[in-house]
């Protein structure tokens, strides 16, 4: 009996666990993936400042191959992450 009631109890746990992360990936919502033309509307800034700024890596981007990419979600943390004082 008190074996049956501790899995119960782990398996509701680890379910309302699931359910949390479930809830919180759905109010995130999907990531944006773009590319360079697209990066500096979000951004405001010019492709060619966009290229300066990743080359040196100071701005999240990745590169799998020759072709740049940003993701919208950290173009946005990027943005906020220097707050004016």
């Amino acid at each position: 009996m008190v074996l049956m009631f501790s899995m119960e109890v782990l398996v509701r746990n680890s379910v309302g666990k699931e359910l949390g992360e479930i809830r919180r990936l759905s109010q995130e919502g999907t990531d944006e993936i773009c590319g360079i033309d697209r990066a500096a509307e979000i951004v405001g800034l010019s492709v060619a400042t966009l290229y300066q700024l990743t080359a040196r890596k100071e701005i999240p981007c990745s590169k799998p191959r020759k072709k740049l990419y940003f993701s919208k979600r950290q173009l946005t943390r990027w943005m906020l992450s220097a707050p004016v004082k």
